[in-house]
């Protein structure tokens, strides 16, 4: 059976954020992109354009010691794709270990719009704040 190719879209989307290559991201991003971030963080909102999403994931990448997330779950349709991410973080001597939903639209094989949200909003505010 040949895979999804919304799968493989969000898989490297997923690589790219890893890897730390915002070139090989940029191809796989619809041209005014928005990022929805929910919560109390220092950063969360609506971040549009590729650059303000770039400055999104980079402030949240500079603001951790440690931050990882791994694929938990995958979910297709022909428009979106959602994701189950569990996040391991860590600042000085605290700790985050939470899921996340994120919620992608796909418009003509790129990522147009993004929804992410913590499962425990309140624990993530704490640690982030």
């Amino acid at each position: 059976m040949s895979q999804h190719p919304n799968a493989a879209l969000i898989q490297r989307v997923l690589s790219a954020v890893a890897r730390g290559e915002p070139e090989a991201l940029k191809p796989l991003c619809a041209d005014g992109i928005q990022w929805h971030a929910i919560g109390r963080t220092p950063w969360a909102g609506d971040h549009e354009g590729f650059d303000a999403v770039l400055d999104y994931l980079g402030r949240v990448g500079e603001a951790a010691d440690v931050f990882e997330a791994d694929l938990a779950d995958l979910l297709l349709s022909e428009e979106r794709a959602a994701t189950v991410m569990e996040v391991s973080a860590r600042r000085g001597d605290r700790r985050l270990e939470v899921q996340f939903l994120i919620l992608y639209r796909i418009a003509g094989e790129r990522i147009a719009e993004v929804w992410s949200t913590p499962l425990d909003l309140h624990a993530t505010d704490v640690f982030w704040t």
